[in-house]
């Protein structure tokens, strides 16, 4: 009997920690910050060493402007899990707001090597080449991504040309 209540108080555990998981993420989401930030901090005193914790607080920090936080917590999860693309991704956005180009550069290209079909992160990168005066290399970032057609890159070329022009 002592077991079986163990097992069933690890199970609600368990439970609990999935929805407050999946809680974080949708107020993260619809950009309920504050609602966020202590349903992560009910997440973090739980589980603080969890994956998923750690990436929902670097998340929060990022969408607050904490960017110093979120690389040091990014950071921390690309070391610890160096296959978690979400991770490096968001890292490699948080780089490109804070002028990091070139570790931008780094962490995108790992993601865009993993995930060929992730326009987001090919777009991040064309920006980061862009932005570095490789334009000849902005072309080859959004035409390597599997399944995007000719006319998406095109689109996708003229948008970086526009902001680009902007940002003069």
């Amino acid at each position: 009997a002592q077991s079986v209540a163990l097992a069933t108080e690890q199970r609600d555990a368990g439970l609990l920690l999935q929805a407050l998981t999946l809680a974080g993420d949708v107020q993260l989401s619809l950009r309920k910050l504050d609602e966020a930030g202590v349903t992560i901090a009910e997440l973090e005193a739980r589980s603080p060493s969890s994956l998923l914790t750690r990436y929902l607080r670097a998340r929060l920090y990022a969408q607050s402007n904490e960017n110093v936080e979120a690389i040091g917590v990014l950071q921390g999860l690309v070391r610890d899990y160096p296959d978690f693309m979400p991770a490096r991704a968001l890292l490699g956005a948080v780089h490109v707001v804070e002028g990091n180009l070139e570790q931008a550069e780094q962490q995108l290209i790992v993601v865009a090597q993993k995930e060929p079909n992730n326009i987001v992160v090919s777009r991040m990168l064309a920006e980061v080449r862009l932005r570095q005066g490789r334009a000849e290399e902005v072309v080859e970032s959004l035409a390597n991504s599997s399944g995007v057609e000719q006319d998406r890159v095109n689109q996708e070329l003229l948008i970086l040309a526009g902001r680009n022009s902007l940002q003069k």
